[in-house]
Order: structure tokens, then C-alpha cells, then sequence
């Protein structure tokens, strides 16, 4: 992060400050963030905190993502007890969406909500870009593409298994057929037909039955 960047971030002394003139009378409130670009799909949707953490260069960065199960993961109480456990002079910053944010803090940081949904709201600004990289954090809608990619992985291997299954039984009355045809010394076919082919049903009796225990040990 540039020099130029970091000296518009606020610290983390600032925002407790800010937080705590509303800690007293709001504690359980939720912190909502709204950005100038937005973070996901909804544009009209706000950000929640949903985790925080230090990066390289001793920042303080705070994960967010659009709001979509009706308030943020951190009410005020929480936020507060949270930031604490860091150094007052540390810098802070908002990263949501592959886009880095700075909070803004003409006038002061927050404002209370305006409708009844018991919510302390702020205002972000992009100043920066970011390389997204499995976070342990999931969007609503990466939880329902993941969800969904679930469901068709395993209707395909159920059809597989089932298409197994029917080859494996398949194979199974082959190999008795030949058995049989051995045992009363059949006309139909050459005596070494029937050897090879109880050869090969069983080879292939038993290729099938290890994917197929495989498989299931897999699920």
C-alpha cells in the first residue's frame, strides 16, 4: 500500500472514539457500511463486517460484504471489544469485493439510521484494488453457486454409480453365463469362448467393484 494511501486512512484510535459516543444508549446496534462503488451484485444493499484481521505491512484490515441476511455480523459492543485488542495508531481500511476502501470521516464517521432498523451507518470510499483470494469468507450468492455446484456434483455421481451398478450386473450374468455353459459343456460356443470369457467377466467384475467401493468410500 502507497504512503499516499495510508494517510487517508483513519486509525483505529479514531474509530473506537467515534463508536464509543454511541456504546452507552446503541451497544447492540449494528454497523452498516455503504460504499461509492458497490461490493456485490445489489447496489442498493449496505456491508456488514464480517471479519478483521492485521495484513502485511500492520494495517488493520476489516472484511465486508453486502448486506443479505438482514444485519452485520458486529453490533457496536462487539466492534468495539474487537478493536481494542489493537494498537490505537494502527491504520484502517475496508476490503470487500476486490476493491479497498477508506472510511470516511468529514463530519465524523457515523449516523445513526434513519428508519427503524437499529443501525449505525458509515460511508466508504474506493481508493484501491485487490487480488481476491479464498478467504474463508463466502457471499450469499458464492454460497448459493457453491450450494448448487454440490447438488449437480452429486446428482452426476449417483448417475454414475447408478450406471455402474447396472454394467456390474450386466458383467456378473455374463460370468454366470459362461460358468454355466461350462458346467453342461455347451455346443453354442467353443470350449476356450467360455474360459476366456469367464476370464474377462471376472477381471471386469472386479475392476467395477473396486470403483464402486471406492466411490462410496469417496461420498
Amino acid at each position: 500500500m502507497k504512503k499516499s494511501d495510508i494517510a487517508v486512512l483513519i486509525s483505529v484510535g479514531e474509530l473506537v472514539k467515534e463508536l464509543e459516543r454511541y456504546e452507552e444508549k446503541h451497544w447492540d446496534w449494528n454497523v452498516e457500511i455503504s460504499t461509492d462503488v458497490p461490493v456485490g451484485e445489489d447496489e442498493d444493499l449496505p456491508c456488514i463486517i464480517i471479519g478483521m484481521q492485521l495484513d502485511g505491512e500492520g494495517n488493520l484490515r476489516i472484511e465486508i460484504e453486502e448486506e443479505w441476511a438482514g444485519g452485520g455480523d458486529y453490533h457496536i459492543d462487539e466492534l468495539l471489544g474487537r478493536l481494542q485488542d489493537f494498537d490505537p495508531r494502527t491504520k484502517v481500511y475496508l476490503a470487500g469485493g476486490g476493491l479497498l476502501f477508506s472510511l470516511d470521516n468529514h463530519g465524523g464517521i457515523f449516523a445513526e439510521s434513519g428508519d427503524d432498523d437499529d443501525a449505525l451507518n458509515c460511508y466508504a470510499t474506493v481508493f484501491g484494488e485487490y487480488e481476491r483470494e479464498p478467504t474463508g469468507w463466502l457471499s450469499e450468492s458464492e454460497k448459493r453457486e457453491q450450494a448448487e455446484n454440490a447438488r449437480k456434483m452429486a446428482r452426476k455421481e449417483r448417475m454414475e454409480t447408478i450406471a455402474l451398478a447396472a454394467l456390474t450386473a450386466v458383467i456378473f450374468f455374463g460370468l454366470c453365463y459362461n460358468v454355466y455353459a461350462l458346467a453342461v459343456h455347451s455346443v453354442r460356443h467353443a470350449f476356450w469362448e467360455n474360459i476366456g470369457g469367464v476370464v474377462l467377466c471376472a477381471f471386469l467384475l472386479v475392476i467395477c467393484g473396486l470403483t464402486l467401493y471406492y466411490s462410496k468410500e469417496k461420498q
